[in-house]
């Protein structure tokens, strides 16, 4: 994927905020109008570009009360299939227009080249990753999030790691039912 997709990709998501954040304005409740908007939309689909995502794919949360959510995302990592799962921890609770977070997650965080001569291939190789970020709901039923995740990895002998950064940032935008 090319940095035109990522451009791309970016445009459209802050695109999408506008527009729900329009619609929301124009006839819509907004979201501190909502007594607790957790209990109401406990589940979020989400599409976007990170870890939490399995590279560029989506993104599926399910809130366990008002502090945690279980998180798990299948997408595409630099070609290759890539999926991860974790938990998030919400100090501030869900109920926010907009709530901090910090999370930890388990699956594929890299890129990795193997092998000599004809016996060469690539793969996504498993990790853990940490970060903070926040959720910003700029409706009752849309949110974007944002995330800075340290990857916790070590490079095994006989294999090289394609990205060298420790720290990922993520990016999505979801729907919440």
């Amino acid at each position: 994927m090319g940095k035109n997709f990522l451009g791309g990709f970016l445009c459209f998501t802050i695109l999408m905020c506008a527009v729900t954040a329009l619609a929301d304005e124009i006839g819509q409740q907004t979201i501190e109008s909502q007594a607790a908007p957790a209990a109401v939309h406990p589940f979020r689909l989400a599409l976007g570009i990170g870890i939490p995502y399995g590279g560029i794919g989506a993104n599926a949360e399910m809130r366990l009360g008002r502090y945690f959510a279980a998180t798990a995302g299948f997408g595409s990592m630099d070609g290759e299939p890539a999926a991860s799962g974790g938990v998030r921890f919400y100090p501030l609770g869900h109920d926010r227009k907009v709530s901090p977070r910090v999370s930890a997650y388990y699956g594929s965080v890299t890129i990795i080249d193997w092998g000599i001569f004809s016996d060469r291939g690539r793969n996504s190789d498993e990790g853990m990753a940490y970060g903070a970020g926040l959720e910003w709901q700029n409706s009752t039923k849309y949110s974007l999030d944002f995330e800075l995740l340290y990857v916790d990895y070590a490079v095994r002998e006989g294999f090289t790691r394609t990205d060298e950064g420790d720290f990922k940032f993520v990016l999505g935008y979801g729907w919440r039912f």
